[in-house]
């Protein structure tokens, strides 16, 4: 997705939860709940959108603890993890 559909994304959703013109008719329940459904099915598809600033060494270094937390009672991690961890 890129900048632009992001932009046409938030405009969207910027229409969705404006106060509603008095001149209109009343939109039923149910239809704002199906349309409050939709926005929140495109945020979090716009959310789970990978990340694109470039890796930093601390975020490496975090993963790799983490990594090493939840493998280390693994007899296969044991076997190829250096010996000064």
């Amino acid at each position: 997705m890129n900048a632009e559909q992001i932009i046409a994304e938030i405009e969207w959703l910027e229409q969705l939860f404006r106060l509603p013109d008095p001149r209109q008719p009343k939109i039923s329940e149910w239809r704002k709940a199906n349309r409050q459904n939709a926005a929140t099915s495109r945020l979090e598809k716009l959310f789970r959108l990978a990340d694109p600033r470039p890796i930093q060494i601390s975020d490496w270094k975090t993963a790799n603890q983490k990594r090493d937390e939840t493998f280390a009672d693994d007899p296969r991690f044991k076997l190829w993890r250096p010996d000064d961890v």
